[in-house]
């Protein structure tokens, strides 16, 4: 399952600090590099929603759900 996030961490660099599950600012920020690569992969992977967006008939966006409140935050 890390190999899925490989891509994500690639995006950090020596200033977001220790890379472990205590930096929560660093844990949110592999989240939502995560959400934004997966996101844009989806029409890399199916020329069915490739179409679909190309025809603007479907767009692709990005974000993040809070387990403990519910709240959806759209990520741009």
């Amino acid at each position: 399952m890390l190999k899925n996030f490989q891509p994500a961490l690639a995006t950090l660099n020596k200033s977001d600090g220790h890379r472990d599950s205590h930096n929560d600012p660093l844990v949110q920020k592999v989240a939502e590099a995560n959400a934004r690569l997966t996101a844009a992969s989806l029409t890399k992977r199916s020329p069915i929603i490739k179409a679909l967006v190309d025809a603007r008939q479907l767009k692709i966006v990005a974000a993040m759900h809070d387990i403990t409140t519910g709240k959806v935050t759209w990520l741009s």
